[in-house]
């Protein structure tokens, strides 16, 4: 992948889903997040990376998915598909479990076609500033605190002894997911990555890893947006030896000022995004985006204070 310039700046709408697996580097901003992707598929114009980010119809849960799907060519791009279905469906549920649930059952129904997925799904709520990732054995993310200046990978709650937990998308029906919580200041940002990054072979024939690839953000200049992205991705190719062989994907995302519109006006739009969101859904025969009956969700939505009830006490739950 050449050095790459931004493509666009686009503003991701309440009731809006973005992404796909085709080639692209550009800026996504949000009620709450900024977001910079950059994804290099191997050998054409999609691949086998999947991203997807969406906003829900009040503008206040932000869901961000980064999976590593089997296979290729159309086979990928169906199962592309069939997520931004799921992530529609889901555009207006807080509790993530239901989401990462609903993955593993979508990628169960496709197993019959030897395709599984790792996943990394993170979930904002902008009225609280928490972010649960929930992994599904997926690279960690890693995250800079603004606070120490510091990187470090984004560690996950201990998992139980004999459980099976965490696996990839599509291996098991009935499988454990646990997820962590964090909250994020201005200044934070969260890099989610494929594989391929980790697993870059350098000149004395090693692997990149987790340590190494802390060590390689570690050593840019504090990251800024989109030229943080160009610098990390300059500094991979310069310290690979070989070529790439997989698809890359690189996901940057931080807290921002913008907050939603909750003037009368902004309401209504977003209550007629949800009706032209509830319609399209029929039309597609999916299930419609009802938001969960959490107080905070359903009730934050009409009186902001109320959101401020959904927030993770412990360092990780099961999802």
């Amino acid at each position: 992948m050449s050095h790459p310039s931004l493509e666009s700046s686009l503003t991701l709408q309440c009731m809006e889903v973005l992404g796909g697996n085709t080639r692209t580097f550009r800026k996504i901003e949000m009620h709450g997040i900024d977001a910079w992707v950059s994804t290099d598929p191997l050998g054409g114009p999609s691949g086998g990376d999947v991203h997807y980010l969406s906003s829900c119809g009040t503008g206040r849960i932000i869901r961000i998915l980064v999976a590593d799907v089997s296979g290729h060519g159309q086979e990928v791009a169906r199962v592309a598909g069939e997520l931004a279905g799921v992530m529609r469906r889901h555009v207006n549920t807080l509790d993530q479990n239901l989401f990462v649930r609903a993955l593993n059952r979508e990628f169960k129904t496709l197993i019959e076609r030897g395709q599984f997925a790792t996943a990394v799904s993170a979930t904002f709520f902008g009225p609280t500033c928490e972010l649960e990732v929930t992994n599904a054995g997926h690279p960690r993310p890693l995250l800079f605190r603004a606070s120490t200046r510091r990187w470090s990978a984004l560690e996950g709650p201990p998992l139980p002894e004999g459980k099976v937990a965490n696996l990839p998308l599509g291996i098991l029906d009935k499988v454990h997911y646990f997820s962590h919580s964090s909250r994020l200041a201005r200044g934070d940002f969260v890099l989610l990555y494929s594989d391929a990054v980790t697993e870059s072979v350098g000149p004395a024939g090693n692997q990149l890893g987790e340590s190494g690839l802390i060590e390689l953000v570690s050593a840019l200049d504090p990251p800024v947006g989109e030229s943080f992205l160009e610098s990390l991705v300059a500094a991979l190719q310069n310290w690979r030896s070989t070529a790439l062989d997989d698809d890359e994907t690189l996901l940057l995302f931080s807290p921002n000022e913008m907050r939603p519109d909750t003037t009368f006006a902004g309401r209504l739009r977003g209550t007629l995004q949800m009706v032209r969101s509830f319609s399209a859904a029929v039309r597609r025969g999916e299930g419609l985006p009802i938001p969960d009956a959490a107080p905070a969700n359903i009730g934050g939505a009409m009186v902001p204070a109320l959101s401020r009830l959904w927030s993770r006490k412990s360092p990780g739950g099961e999802r």
